[in-house]
């Protein structure tokens, strides 16, 4: 089987530091302990750092896929038999273009380029990512039958995921944390998230959309605050009697909200 050596990010250290650092034992991020048989290459590293990188990736050797190195911090020229993969989250060929990056370095990489869309363009695999994940934490954390509101998931489905998967299963095991019923509901997602949905489930004419905005607004200070009355009114702009009337209007019963249930 052939060994894979994985060409990750650096924390931008010095060649000499690592070169000293290697010598004395110490692991210099994801590189070596002495005697190991292959320190970690870095793509992401500055200049000095990144001509290490190009003799792994040049084939002298005479035997089929044979690599020449020189460990960090070694003297001794080693013959190895990897494959090399590279991945990174930037734009390499414009860091070339702009010199943050080796040109040669990015041409002996770039042999067979996989390109991965982030999330952001792939909602139609966000509702399966959210099965795996309610299913992984749910198993995890001894919670069974969870299930995600069309309210929520609209607001999974209408965010930007910068962090992509990372992201998303960081999110879904909030929810399910702090989920009491099984049901994944907006007010369980990260606050950032509802903002800038916050009227993806409004449907109907313009009044029923008012009111019903109406009663997303006061149910989610009524649950900020328990339940308070007089501190959700505050909140809201409106006056303590107006807050009673619209909580008799929406059915709505401040000590629901003490118990912790909507």
């Amino acid at each position: 089987m052939k060994r894979i050596v994985i060409v990750g990010a650096t924390s931008g250290i010095g060649l000499e530091t690592a070169r000293l650092c290697i010598r004395a034992g110490w692991r210099v991020g994801a590189a070596g302990r002495r005697q190991e048989a292959l320190d970690a290459l870095r793509a992401e590293a500055p200049a000095q750092v990144e001509v290490e990188a190009l003799d792994v990736n040049h084939d002298d050797a005479p035997e089929h896929l044979a690599r020449l190195i020189e460990r960090l911090g070694g003297m001794e020229t080693r013959k190895v038999d990897v494959r090399v993969v590279a991945a990174t989250s930037r734009n390499l060929e414009q860091m070339v273009k702009d010199g943050l990056f080796r040109r040669d370095l990015y041409y002996r990489l770039n042999v067979f380029p996989v390109s991965m869309p982030p999330l952001r363009e792939r909602q139609g695999d966000i509702p399966l990512l959210v099965e795996n994940f309610l299913e992984k934490y749910g198993h995890k954390i001894g919670k069974r039958g969870l299930r995600v509101a069309p309210e929520a998931e609209a607001l999974l489905l209408a965010h930007s995921w910068p962090g992509n998967i990372r992201e998303l299963e960081n999110v879904i095991e909030r929810a399910v944390i702090l989920t009491t019923d099984g049901l994944i509901r907006p007010d369980l997602l990260p606050p950032a998230m509802q903002a800038p949905c916050a009227l993806c489930s409004l449907r109907g004419t313009l009044p029923d959309a008012l009111e019903q905005l109406e009663r997303q607004l006061i149910t989610e200070a009524l649950q900020e605050y328990r339940g308070n009355m007089g501190h959700a009114a505050q909140a809201l702009g409106i006056s303590e009697r107006v807050m009673g009337l619209r909580m008799r209007k929406f059915g709505l019963g401040y000590k629901a909200f003490r118990r912790g249930a909507p």
